[in-house]
């Protein structure tokens, strides 16, 4: 499947599991949207990342924020959604 020039939004992006996805993803070409807490590495990664990744801080457990983050306005216009992963575990507590 090529998914170069999809935008995929993954929670709990900047660590473990979604670190991981968000660099396997930016390898084959699609932009990753990191959403994940303000104080975590998110921005480094996006850093790191350049054009691969974007970073939105953001608390998943509190929808207000993530409504707030709105990730779709900060992808790629062009760019078509591929996914979004949950990697965050915790977010029902």
């Amino acid at each position: 499947m090529d998914i170069s020039g999809k935008v995929a939004i993954l929670t709990g992006g900047a660590s473990g599991l979604g670190l991981a996805t968000v660099r396997k993803l930016a390898s084959e070409g699609a932009r990753a949207v990191i959403l994940d807490l303000p104080s975590s590495e998110g921005k480094r990664v996006a850093e790191e990342l350049g054009a691969g990744a974007v970073f939105v801080a953001a608390d998943v457990i509190d929808p207000h924020q993530v409504q707030a983050a709105d990730p779709s306005r900060r992808s790629d216009p062009d760019g078509t959604t591929l996914m979004g992963v949950d990697s965050a575990p915790g977010a029902g507590r």
